[in-house]
């Protein structure tokens, strides 16, 4: 017994309903599994954005405390060589002067300093710099990376300086094993003080050399002024 014509219109529209419907759910279902997907993707994005803002902070942080120290160091520095070359100009003798030259070792020999800057040039190398959606953030970590590399170009003239310039003069002109240490001061050397501190305050080239750290140790005084300014910046910025 075959179906009357409207019976076949009817059951034809239900396939077709049924087949939409199907459709519709398959589309819904696939378009809400590529959300849930995408949403978990910019979790995940979130989650290693704020990672990296942290380490991030965590090295500013840590630079910005050294970047404190190293410049009360630059103004110590700056400030014996300033009382050396002004006892040498009034022409102090003796034991005064003695003690004047004993301090040279005070000025000449100082440690690096190096600042962490680790996480960001591990950003910049891996791409990983494009999590940080704020891009003043990264114009900012930019220009900030940028000083500290000047920070090590000054640190690389004080080194060629020292050993291009000072280290050889003062091998050359003093006990350096007094001068270079403070052996004496601490007992390293036998006392009394053997070199010849008037021969030495009499030096042009000492003079020169003295003058000469004094600038590089202005220079790197006001470097790190920069570099705390900025990292106050990126750590406003971080927040």
């Amino acid at each position: 017994m075959t179906d009357r014509p409207e019976e076949r219109v009817a059951k034809r529209g239900k396939a077709t309903t049924r087949f939409l419907t199907e459709a519709v759910v398959i589309v819904v279902s696939i378009l809400l599994a590529f959300s849930i997907e995408a949403g978990w993707q910019d979790r995940g994005e979130r989650i290693r954005e704020e990672q990296l803002k942290e380490s991030l902070r965590t090295d500013v942080e840590a630079t910005r405390a050294m970047a404190l120290g190293r410049q009360a160091v630059s103004r110590d520095i700056a400030g014996r060589a300033r009382s050396i070359l002004t006892g040498i100009g009034e022409g102090v003798q003796g034991a005064a002067l003695d003690s004047l030259v004993f301090g040279v070792g005070d000025v000449f020999i100082k440690g690096p300093w190096i600042p962490i800057n680790h996480t960001y040039e591990q950003a910049v190398g891996a791409g990983d710099l494009a999590l940080l959606e704020d891009s003043s953030l990264r114009f900012l970590l930019g220009s900030y990376s940028a000083a500290l590399d000047n920070i090590t170009e000054i640190q690389t003239d004080v080194t060629t300086q020292y050993y291009g310039q000072l280290e050889p003069f003062l091998v050359a002109n003093t006990n350096y094993a007094e001068v270079a240490w403070g052996g004496a001061a601490t007992g390293l050397v036998a006392v009394p003080f053997t070199t010849d501190s008037r021969t030495l305050a009499a030096s042009r080239e000492f003079a020169n050399l003295l003058n000469l750290k004094l600038e590089l140790e202005i220079e790197m005084t006001a470097a790190l002024d920069g570099i705390l300014r900025q990292a106050e910046a990126v750590l406003a910025a971080l927040e």
